[in-house]
């Protein structure tokens, strides 16, 4: 068995999620098009160069709030442009001071869409 940051009852959503057809498209993608087109999207904020999310599938043993970043220009790898760069640095320092942990992804893989970040908050005792 996988090791996993997620509760039980949200780690079975999200393996039952990944044998959806839905899971073999880029979610950040389908979201940005339902955003764009004036439907009901996941998309919560957002930037110039990036939209925000919460994360459907959340790190829930380990924060009590995630949410992810992505650039809506779809970028496969760490390549942003200078501009992105930039939004994205001035993101960082407007997140830090709310005690949210940054975690850059930028795998592609099964269950990974490209660069995009894990904003978080975590579980404090």
């Amino acid at each position: 068995m996988d090791t996993t940051l997620r509760k039980p009852k949200t780690q079975a959503r999200y393996e039952a999620y990944l044998k959806t057809p839905e899971a073999k498209g880029n979610c950040f993608k389908r979201e940005m098009e339902l955003y764009e087109a004036g439907l009901p999207s996941q998309i919560v904020k957002e930037y110039k160069y990036f939209y925000l999310m919460p994360n459907e599938f959340p790190y829930d043993l380990m924060y009590e709030q995630h949410d992810l970043l992505f650039c809506k220009r779809l970028v496969e790898k760490p390549e942003l442009m200078h501009k992105e760069k930039l939004e994205l640095e001035s993101l960082e320092l407007e997140f830090e001071p709310k005690d949210l942990q940054i975690i850059k992804n930028c795998g592609v893989g099964k269950s990974q869409y490209g660069f995009h970040l894990h904003i978080c908050k975590p579980i404090r005792k």
